[in-house]
């Protein structure tokens, strides 16, 4: 997923989704810090395009429970915010 990345960035739609499993990946095998950093180039993906296309659509969500396992207390607020929101 990584060299797709850095390979093909100008294939937005391809490697948005490769963020979100990097970020799963990261995730799973307690990684918090790249994980959240995938987690967050998906979620400005949504804000900016203003689509969930080619993605879980959950990505949000995922950054919200990373940063609560990470004990993030100063990101406790936008977790919360990101919970609220969902769609």
């Amino acid at each position: 997923m990584e060299r797709l990345i850095n390979d093909f960035p100008a294939e937005e739609f391809k490697t948005v989704f490769g963020h979100e499993q990097l970020g799963e990946y990261y995730l799973r095998h307690d990684e918090l810090a790249k994980a959240e950093t995938h987690f967050r180039v998906v979620t400005d993906h949504y804000k900016n395009k203003q689509s969930r296309s080619g993605t879980s659509g959950m990505a949000d969500l995922k950054l919200a429970k990373t940063i609560l396992i990470a004990n993030k207390a100063d990101k406790f607020e936008e977790a919360d915010s990101i919970c609220k929101n969902y769609p």
